[in-house]
């Protein structure tokens, strides 16, 4: 009785023991998925501030294994964050006719530029500097690169009566929206990188 007893306590702490071990490596294995940006040179260009969507967007490229830049001459990749606006929109009324469901809807204009085989091209006439690509027909400036358009919505509860509490929805709620954002433009950026 008393073996069995043993046996179990030993089992179970053989298991726990490996359940911690595959838990430690699972966290220092993360950010090394398929699609990696193995250490390209990244530069994240803002037009205006923002400040949280950059910090968080730099955060992850880190963890996809990319390395930032300042220097549009050393950059693989860059991302420019031109436009972002937060919209909301009522979703539904409580009985007293205020909207207490929100919808929160964000939109970024953005692009995305492969810089390999890239040369920089100096404007004479205003002495500026952009990179154009070598082995494209008509090389095209980076000013000419489309405009994309990335859009993430959610919706959370506001309660009139607690409106510090609706402050603190509101803010993680764009912290949501951040989130997904950052996750969706890594991914693009891990697309255009492996190929």
């Amino acid at each position: 009785m008393q073996h069995r007893l043993r046996q179990k306590i030993v089992t179970g702490w053989i298991a726990g023991f490996f359940i911690v071990l595959v838990t430690g490596c699972g966290f220092h294995l993360r950010g090394t998925g398929d699609f990696e940006l193995n250490e390209s040179l990244v530069q994240v260009v803002s037009e205006t501030p923002y400040n949280e969507l950059e910090r968080k967007l730099k955060q992850q490229l880190l963890l996809s294994g990319a390395k930032m830049t300042t220097s549009l001459s050393a950059a693989d990749l860059q991302i420019r964050l031109i436009h972002l606006e937060f919209h909301q929109t009522g979703a539904s009324r409580d009985e007293t006719g205020r909207a207490n469901e929100i919808i929160l809807r964000a939109e970024l204009d953005y692009q995305l530029i492969s810089l390999k085989n890239s040369v920089i091209k100096t404007n004479e006439d205003t002495g500026s500097a952009s990179k154009q690509q070598i082995n494209s027909p008509g090389v095209a400036r980076l000013e000419e690169v489309a405009v994309k358009k990335l859009r993430v919505s959610r919706s959370f509860y506001q309660n009139y009566q607690n409106p510090v509490g609706e402050r603190n929805q509101l803010k993680d709620t764009q912290d949501e929206i951040y989130s997904e954002m950052v996750i969706l433009l890594t991914r693009q950026l891990q697309t255009i990188a492996s190929h």
